[in-house]
């Protein structure tokens, strides 16, 4: 499984700059994120559940590996998957949802005592006990949603099958499972792609994989494809947006040579993107920018020019007052969510 273990940590060591107040509207203090080192780990917003998750990529231990937290900072969910997997020595967690009932679906890889290897999506009540455990081969999946009604949706590849666009195979990597496991719907098969792109696998120059719920859609960011896919909970195709011809249009005019999606957000009408963009020469400089793409026709604009010079931290949502909400790390690695106007 390709997990970029610096998603997070890395890249805050650019954005982690003293806040500014202009245009601070509130902030809640979370504290950290984990009160175990390593504090290394990555995160995940559900805008749908409004849940801030924290998770660590390989765990080993018996102790916590998943925290979630309300944007209040109050209600907390603490989950050690291996004090209850107790045949497991180690799980690899690839992204987390939080449900509506107030618990949380886990998509991973459990390793066993004999070293052998098992695709899983594990799901847990609001009181972080283990519900269900899903074995979920051949599947690999890499990001995962859950929809109003508890049934979970899941981005990823095969382990039996190549995944390059236009694949002859043609299987597909995005799966629809019922509330206790069963396929319902199978959806964006490879030959929607283009012909020999590597669809899965992420690096520190494609960025990652997002899969989330927002104003009743289905919201999926095919990072190598540089493609935002819009589904129905039935996994009908509502929108596809290509986002590359932004990506290039913002090099451009900012005379930068390379650029990374971050993060991403959806409010029914436009598309958010944080970008981070490093130009050439003997000292690079790297500076962070906020786009919104208009769903309808895909034209694009900057938003508040220098907004995350004035206000460092990770993109986490655009809300429908025009509110940004930001996620911040802070001193003994304190987690802060910040809301300001751009």
């Amino acid at each position: 499984m390709n997990n970029n273990h610096l998603k997070f940590v890395g890249l805050l060591v650019v954005l982690v700059l003293p806040l500014l107040s202009y245009g601070q509207e509130r902030e809640v203090i979370l504290g950290q994120a984990f009160d175990t080192k390593p504090h290394s780990y990555l995160y995940k917003w559900d805008p749908q559940q409004e849940r801030l998750t924290f998770f660590r990529s390989v765990w080993t231990q018996n102790n916590t590996a998943i925290r979630l937290f309300s944007t209040d900072g109050r209600t907390r969910l603490t989950i050690s998957p291996l004090a209850e997997l107790t045949k497991y020595v180690a799980i690899t967690i690839a992204d987390v949802a939080a449900t509506a009932e107030g618990g949380a679906a886990v998509a991973g890889v459990l390793k066993g005592t004999d070293n052998n290897l098992t695709d899983v999506i594990l799901t847990y009540n609001d009181q972080a006990k283990l519900t269900q455990m899903w074995q979920v081969e051949p599947y690999n999946h890499r990001a995962i949603a859950v929809g109003s009604d508890g049934s979970v949706y899941a981005f990823g590849d095969r382990n039996d099958v190549k995944t390059f666009g236009q694949e002859e195979n043609n299987a597909s990597l995005l799966i629809h499972y019922s509330k206790d496991g069963k396929v319902l719907r199978e959806q964006l098969p490879l030959n929607l792609f283009e012909k020999g792109l590597d669809v899965i696998s992420t690096n520190g120059t494609t960025g990652e994989h997002h899969l989330f719920f927002a104003d009743g859609n289905l919201v999926l960011y095919v990072a190598p494809a540089n493609e935002v896919f819009l589904f129905d909970p039935e996994l009908r195709i509502k929108k596809r947006v290509p986002l590359r011809q932004m990506l290039n249009g913002l090099l451009h005019q900012t005379g930068s040579i390379g650029a990374r999606l971050m993060e991403i957000s959806f409010d029914g009408k436009d598309i958010y993107a944080q970008i981070v963009l490093w130009t050439a020469g003997e000292k690079p400089v790297m500076s962070v920018r906020l786009v919104a793409v208009d769903l309808r026709t895909q034209a694009w604009r900057l938003v508040g020019h220098d907004l995350f010079d004035r206000h460092p931290g990770r993109l986490l949502q655009v809300e429908s007052d025009g509110n940004v909400l930001a996620l911040r790390s802070g001193a003994n690695d304190v987690m802060q969510l910040d809301w300001f106007r751009p």
